[in-house]
């Protein structure tokens, strides 16, 4: 599993991954769909980062791609 910083590799493409998040300093990470450039949490419908949100100190910091294919 390889990191990749949100800001200058963000995924190519649509869809989920482990996404790392800071939180008032303290570093957290969550199951995130990447959507239309915005990092959000399928669940509970939150937008990292996003200003306007109650949820805007979520800073998205990392992500990763998990593959399972080859997993029994």
């Amino acid at each position: 599993m390889v990191w990749h910083n949100c800001k200058t590799d963000p995924p190519k493409k649509d869809g989920e991954y482990i996404l790392c998040y800071r939180f008032r300093g303290e570093l957290d990470w969550d199951r995130a769909m990447y959507e239309g450039n915005e990092w959000i949490d399928e669940d509970t419908c939150i937008s990292y980062g996003v200003p306007g949100w109650s949820y805007e100190e979520l800073l998205p910091y990392k992500w990763a791609e998990v593959d399972l294919s080859e997993v029994e």
